[in-house]
C-alpha cells in the first residue's frame, strides 16, 4: 500500500539525513517525498468524505464568466475559494484538476516552511504525514489552503512587519472566514507578553480547524 511505502521512505530519510550526517542529495530527497505526497493526494479517486462532497458540488460552482452574476452572499464558501474553484470550473467539470493543484499548493507551502525553518525536515514531514496529511488533503480542503497561505505570514509576525502580516491575514480570511482569529494573534502576543508565541498560533489553528464544523 502506498501509505506504508511513504512511511518506510520517510523513516529511511530520517535515518539518513536527520539522524545521520549524510548531506548529499537532501533537497532531492525532500522533492521526491513532496512529489509522492502530491500525486498520492491529487490523483486519488473518491477518498475522504469532504473531498467527495466537494467533487459532487463542483459542477454547481460558477465559472469565471459567471462570477459577475454570482450571489456570493448565498454561498456557503468564501470569495477567494469560489474564485479559486471557478478557475478550474472554467476549464473542466472534472474536480480532479482542482484537487491536484490544491495538493501541489498546500504541500509545497508546508514543505517549504519545514525546509526553511526546521533542522530536522524529514522528522517534521513524517509528523505532518502521520497527523495532518489525510486531513488537509482529503477533508478540510478550504481550511488547509488557508493554513498553507498563512504559513507565509510567519516571518512577518516574527519580524513585526504588520502590513505584510495583515495583508496575508486578509487573504486567508477571504479563503475561509473561520480564520478571523489570525487578526488577533499579534494583540494576544503583546498583551500576554509571550516570548514563545508558537503555541498561540497552534491553538488558534486548532480553533480554526474546529470552527469548520460550526460553519458547515
Amino acid at each position: 500500500m502506498i501509505y506504508f511505502f511513504i512511511i518506510a521512505v520517510l523513516f529511511f530519510f530520517i535515518y539518513l539525513y536527520d539522524i545521520g550526517i549524510f548531506g548529499i542529495g537532501k533537497i532531492y530527497a525532500i522533492t521526491f517525498i513532496l512529489m509522492l505526497l502530491v500525486l498520492t493526494a491529487g490523483l486519488s479517486y473518491r477518498v475522504g468524505i469532504d473531498a467527495m462532497r466537494y467533487s459532487e458540488d463542483f459542477v454547481y460552482e460558477p465559472n469565471l464568466f459567471e462570477l459577475s452574476t454570482f450571489d456570493f452572499a448565498e454561498s456557503k464558501s468564501d470569495p477567494l475559494w469560489i474564485f479559486f474553484s471557478s478557475i478550474f470550473r472554467t476549464m473542466s467539470d472534472n474536480f480532479m484538476y482542482l484537487h491536484l493543484v490544491h495538493a501541489i499548493i498546500i504541500n509545497s507551502c508546508i514543505f517549504y516552511f519545514i525546509y526553511k525553518y526546521s533542522t530536522k525536515p524529514f522528522t517534521c514531514i513524517t509528523i505532518y504525514f502521520l497527523s495532518f496529511y489525510l486531513f488537509f488533503n482529503f477533508e478540510t480542503l478550504r481550511e488547509s489552503l488557508a493554513v498553507a497561505v498563512f504559513l507565509f505570514s510567519y516571518k512577518s509576525l516574527r519580524d513585526k512587519k504588520w502590513l505584510k502580516y495583515y495583508t496575508i491575514s486578509i487573504i486567508v480570511f477571504f479563503i475561509h472566514s473561520s480564520a478571523s482569529f489570525v487578526f488577533f494573534i499579534p494583540l494576544l502576543i503583546r498583551i500576554m507578553q509571550i516570548k514563545n508565541w508558537i503555541p498561540i498560533v497552534l491553538i488558534g489553528g486548532g480553533i480554526f480547524i474546529l470552527g469548520r464544523n460550526i460553519n458547515e
